[in-house]
């Protein structure tokens, strides 16, 4: 670019088209359709053996692969009517939807790779096939289109752009607007909802790039709405609504999915969610359109999908043996840390509605609590041991005590066989729930007696378990 002498910016002599940056980007671009292109033709006609057609096509899908990788270095810097030309961004969600599902493997010996050549991001499982890889590398491309540096309504308008929601929405099956490619029967799917359904490194791609364009979005879309908090005259409104019910659907079902990397790669999107629920919780419920609600209740609707999906998600796989040395159990707990941060603001903001969840999940349990599954019984808990956490004013224990419902839920759990269950974690999150609500037993005694005979007993310092009979000590 060149300025004039007053110091204004000039258009540039040379068209954009015609630029280096442009012809580079064209000729990645052309590298990767073609090649994707060619593999789904071989793969529809071939006659050979599938191991030596699956060989063959891997092998022309890593040229896109390096291609994609190539392409992403360039995103950041080149002109943005370059990045968002729709070619581009149409190539790259179709290259997402190209992912392979679970059940197929892939060995780099098949193609003579020996694994150790840069393939961007895309490396993360060894068993990840190049189309898979390529869905990774491909989501990469639309994070640096996104994060671009601009002005919050200029990110809107960007995000309107790309489609990205609606079009991942489509790709998943969770409905929305705008279509990849109408004419191609071929285009695959990324499913975000059947856990195997694609391989699992494209999955926590698509949610990181979720849970990426959802952040950029939510600051913009909350300058719409402060523009025009009631009124749906301004031509932009409508559409950024119409992206956020998207974002919404996209980020629940990420959050619900079976896979810890996929569901803790959108935390920081829910949890930003539930930051403008709290402190823009009107511009939540006269903006986003809704049905089967009432004017006005979409806040409350919106917390109690969430409370559903955490309760989901926050329950230990049944192999689970809580060793918190083993490095992925300590991922999986460190997961659960995050999760019950979120339920500890959902609290803050809408104690009674939590409240109402602790009932219906406690009397959902089979009888007696004795012989409930470790699983279930020990999120209950959690449910009820967290909740003072997240209520305010401090002690939070304390004011939960004040709430007559959940001062019944404590006493009923203290005079239930909770005790007596099998579980050494069941019994030690109830004598830490007793210790944290311990103003109750003072105020009714009666509840004492059974709880020291528990912790005295074979339920606690005559423990099997070393790590009950010390915490009994403890407590």
């Amino acid at each position: 670019l060149g300025s004039t002498g007053s110091g204004a910016v000039v258009a540039p002599c040379v068209p954009l088209e015609h630029t280096d940056a442009a012809r580079i980007v064209g000729w990645l671009l052309d590298v990767i359709a073609t090649v994707t292109s060619a593999a789904t033709e071989r793969k529809a006609t071939a006659t050979v053996s599938a191991t030596t057609n699956s060989q063959e096509n891997d092998g022309i899908l890593e040229i896109a692969v390096r291609a994609a990788a190539t392409l992403k270095r360039y995103l950041s810097w080149v002109d943005l009517r370059l990045v968002t030309h729709p070619n581009l961004v149409n190539c790259l969600l179709n290259g997402m939807g190209g992912a392979d599902a679970a059940t197929v493997s892939y060995n780099n010996a098949n193609t003579g790779n020996d694994g150790d050549d840069d393939l961007g991001d895309a490396t993360a499982h060894d068993d990840a096939t190049p189309g898979t890889m390529l869905a990774v590398e491909c989501a990469s491309c639309l994070r640096e289109i996104v994060t671009r540096g601009m002005e919050e309504h200029k990110k809107v308008a960007l995000l309107l752009e790309l489609k990205v929601f609606g079009k991942l929405c489509k790709l998943s099956g969770l409905g929305g607007e705008g279509n990849v490619n109408g004419n191609d029967h071929r285009l695959r799917k990324l499913d975000l909802i059947t856990v195997d359904g694609t391989q699992i490194d494209a999955v926590v791609a698509a949610a990181e790039l979720v849970n990426t364009a959802g952040l950029e979005l939510i600051p913009g879309w909350e300058l719409q709405c402060q523009i025009s908090p009631t009124s749906s005259s301004t031509p932009m409104v409508q559409p950024v609504n119409m992206l956020m019910n998207q974002c919404l659907e996209l980020s629940f079902s990420c959050l619900a999915y079976d896979d810890i990397d996929v569901s803790g790669a959108v935390i920081d999107l829910v949890s930003r969610i539930l930051v403008s629920l709290e402190k823009k919780e009107s511009f939540w419920n006269n903006n986003i359109e809704t049905t089967n609600l009432t004017r006005g209740t979409l806040c409350n609707s919106l917390l109690s999908r969430i409370l559903s999906i955490l309760h989901l998600r926050m329950k230990y796989p049944t192999d689970f043996q809580f060793d918190y040395e083993d490095e992925d159990e300590a991922e999986e707990e460190l997961y659960r840390t995050h999760l019950r941060k979120l339920y500890q603001r959902i609290v803050r903001f809408r104690p009674q509605l939590v409240l109402q969840f602790i009932g219906s999940c406690l009397s959902s349990l089979s009888q007696p609590l004795s012989a409930t599954s470790p699983t279930e019984i020990e999120v209950a808990l959690r449910l009820v041991f967290h909740f003072g956490e997240g209520r305010r004013p401090a002690p939070g224990a304390k004011t939960a005590l004040r709430d007559g419902p959940f001062r019944e839920i404590v006493i009923a759990l203290h005079r239930s066989d909770i005790a007596s269950h099998s579980h050494r974690e069941v019994l030690l999150l109830y004598y830490d729930l007793a210790v944290r609500y311990s103003l109750l037993l003072k105020e009714m005694p009666e509840l004492l007696s059974s709880l020291l005979g528990a912790l005295t007993g074979n339920r606690g310092l005559q423990h099997p378990h070393p790590r009950v009979r010390s915490r009994c000590c403890y407590f």
